[in-house]
């Protein structure tokens, strides 16, 4: 839920450059419709296709924009290391970068995380600004120091969403810490109400615009949460159903929970496409975080733990 926030400051961010992936999906649109007829290779067949064959597809000259397009889809399901050169070579492609951004991101290699640290010295506009969403998105700890530099750089968007996602960092490491803290000593579902609540009224100040500074603090407000949402839902989990099947009722809610995140950044896009501006699919955030907070509100009282005596060394 919260996640999706964070591509939509990095959108706002980049403002001056009109769009968080730097293409327009209504162009890319356009293109599947004029090249499916005419690609050689039929949508169905491509997502059947392994990761050696799309590999070939991406680096063949004569493939259409419409096969890379698709061949990056597929490999967001079944690429691996091999994928990462192709793909990186697409980082630089205004119609096609974000397709190669999309299959970089779930890719689980160090070498996606290389691939997109190496990228951010040669791209600028939009485009960097979707390299820096993609690393954001893996939390690679290893690209603070380019991030860093790019705060100071030439490249007003890319600075503007660098120091943003720099603000969700320092937010999202004391808000795990303290949640912890919180919940030890006080009912969960009413810290987590308190967190949420905070993040709607953060994502609130987003619609209304103003300052840089504001914005950063909407940063650190959105980072509070996400630092709280994953700690949170484990330890209800363990509260209201016991640990009998604790893995398979976490693994079930979380995979929930990681439905809606991978769907906030696309509702977002297509937002932005259909009304031009963010601010409808922002408002229904808003909607969905109170929805999500009257519900923590109607949680039943679980038991409380009960505190170990403490130890008297007066007698030793």
């Amino acid at each position: 839920m919260l996640r999706r926030t964070f591509f939509t400051i990095t959108a706002f961010a980049a403002g001056a450059i009109g769009r968080l992936r730097g293409q327009s999906r209504g162009e890319l649109t356009r293109l599947a419709d004029q090249q499916l007829a005419t690609t050689p290779h039929k949508s169905a067949d491509i997502m059947k296709m392994g990761t050696r064959d799309l590999v070939a597809m991406l680096e063949d000259p004569g493939s259409s924009e419409f096969s890379k397009a698709k061949a990056c889809q597929r490999l967001a399901v079944v690429g691996d290391e091999s994928a990462v050169p192709a793909l990186a070579g697409l980082l630089g492609d205004a119609k096609l970068a974000h397709y190669a951004r999309t299959a970089l991101e779930p890719l689980p290699s160090p070498a996606a995380d290389r691939a997109l640290r190496d990228a951010l010295a040669s791209l600028e506009g939009g485009l960097l600004v979707g390299a820096i969403n993609s690393i954001g998105w893996r939390r690679d700890p290893a690209a603070l120091g380019a991030l860093a530099e790019l705060r100071h750089g030439d490249d007003k968007a890319a600075a503007a969403a660098a120091t943003l996602l720099a603000g969700v960092g320092v937010g999202s490491f004391p808000g795990r810490i303290l949640v912890g803290w919180l919940v030890d000593k006080f009912f969960a579902p009413h810290i987590a109400f308190v967190f949420y609540a905070v993040s709607a009224g953060g994502i609130f100040l987003i619609i209304q615009g103003g300052p840089f500074s504001v914005m950063f603090l909407c940063a650190v407000i959105i980072g509070l949460s996400l630092g709280a949402e994953n700690d949170v839902l484990g330890y209800l989990t363990g509260r209201y159903f016991g640990l009998r099947c604790f893995g398979q009722i976490y693994a079930t809610l979380l995979a929930s929970y990681l439905i809606g995140a991978a769907a906030g950044p696309i509702a977002m896009a297509y937002g932005y496409d259909e009304f031009g501006t963010y601010q409808p699919v922002l408002y229904a955030s808003i909607g969905v975080v109170f929805l999500s907070c009257i519900c923590l509100l109607l949680l039943r009282r679980y038991p409380m733990p009960a505190r170990a005596p403490r130890a008297n060394w007066s007698r030793h």
